[in-house]
């Protein structure tokens, strides 16, 4: 159609034409993807330094979990015979599980029989859980943060 009215087809890219130009945008790609390359490599590395600082302070936090985990055994042989609050004797453990240490208590005035939980310290946080504030909100409210009647 074009060729009857005497009109010549253009490309849709003169440029595609041109060597040089060609050769322009290769060069121009080469350079990208060189620094495309270094920003990897610099990335990289900024990560296997930040996976090595991660590695050295988790090993800090489990040494002083352990740490923590002597210190709480030596605590719970050593409870025994302790008075809470100026108002609960200690007694015997009476149960122990992953959260703690429970112990026969007895208020020191009336010779009334309690249990007293010690707990250990937490692994996951340093806050107490929302169920935690609660139940402590619960002790006070009933005379003692850290002890339960017995029946």
């Amino acid at each position: 159609m074009g060729d009857a009215v005497g009109l010549r087809r253009l490309p849709r890219d003169r440029r595609a034409r041109d060597p040089r130009r060609g050769r322009a945008r290769i060069r121009v790609l080469r350079a990208r993807a060189e620094h495309l390359e270094r920003e990897v490599d610099r990335r990289t590395e900024e990560i296997r330094n930040q996976a090595a600082e991660l590695r050295d302070k988790n090993d800090a936090l489990e040494l002083s979990y352990r740490q923590a985990d002597r210190i709480f055994a030596a605590l719970k042989q050593a409870m025994p015979g302790t008075v809470l609050d100026d108002r609960f004797l200690l007694h015997e453990a009476i149960g122990e599980g992953g959260f703690g240490v429970v112990y026969r208590c007895s208020e020191v005035r009336t010779g009334e029989t309690f249990a007293a939980k010690m707990f250990k310290p937490s692994r996951a946080t340093t806050r107490p859980r929302r169920s935690s504030d609660s139940n402590a909100r619960r002790s006070r409210c009933r005379g003692s943060s850290t002890t339960t009647r017995s029946p």
